[in-house]
C-alpha cells in the first residue's frame, strides 16, 4: 500500500516538475509589451512638448493608434509565420511539438497569449489606473461648478437606461 502511494506521489511530482526549457513564449510576449509601453511613454512625452501636435492628436488617440499599429504588426507577423510553417519552411517542430530545437517561440501559444484579451484583464488591471488618472487630473473647481448637471445627467440617464432595458426585456419576454 505504501509503495503504491509513493509511486503516485513520484508520478505527480514528475508531472509538476516538467516544463519545456526551450519555450520562450512568455519572454517574447513580455518584450512586445515592454516595447509597447516604452513607445507610448516616448510618444506621450513628445505630445506634451509639442503643443501644435497636441492640438491635432490627443494622448488617448495616440495610444489607440499605437495599439492598432502593434496589433497590425503582430497579426502580420503571425500570418507570415503561420504561412511559412504551412509551406514547410519551419522544420524545428517535430510531430509531438514537445521538443523545439534552439529555443524557438511556440507560435500557437504566442498567438493565444498575445492575441486574446479577456474582460477580466481590462476591468482588474487596466481600468483602475485609467480611472485614477482621470480623477487625479480632474480640476476640482470645474467639477464642483458643474456638479448639478453632472448629477442630473447621471440620475436621469440611469433611470432612463433602466426603464428602456426593462421595457425591452419585458417586450421580448411577452413576444415569446
Amino acid at each position: 500500500h505504501r509503495q503504491q502511494r509513493r509511486q503516485r506521489i513520484n508520478t505527480m511530482s514528475n508531472q509538476e516538475d516538467y516544463h519545456d526549457e526551450t519555450d520562450h513564449t512568455t519572454p517574447v510576449f513580455f518584450l512586445f509589451f515592454m516595447a509597447l509601453i516604452a513607445l507610448v511613454l516616448i510618444l506621450g512625452r513628445a505630445l506634451h512638448h509639442r503643443p501644435k501636435l497636441n492640438s491635432i492628436l490627443s494622448e488617448p488617440a495616440m495610444v489607440l493608434l499605437v495599439g492598432m499599429g502593434f496589433s497590425f504588426l503582430i497579426k502580420m507577423f503571425m500570418v507570415a509565420s503561420s504561412s511559412s510553417a504551412a509551406s514547410g519552411e519551419n522544420s524545428y517542430n517535430d510531430d509531438n511539438n514537445e521538443n523545439n530545437s534552439g529555443g524557438v517561440v511556440d507560435q500557437t501559444r504566442f498567438s493565444n497569449t498575445v492575441l486574446q484579451f479577456s474582460g477580466e484583464i481590462f476591468f482588474m488591471a487596466l481600468l483602475p489606473p485609467i480611472l485614477f488618472n482621470s480623477g487625479y487630473e480632474l480640476k476640482r473647481e470645474l467639477f464642483f461648478r458643474h456638479i448639478k448637471p453632472i448629477v442630473s445627467f447621471a440620475a436621469i440617464g440611469t433611470t432612463l437606461s433602466g426603464l428602456v432595458t426593462g421595457l425591452l426585456l419585458w417586450g421580448v419576454e411577452r413576444a415569446g
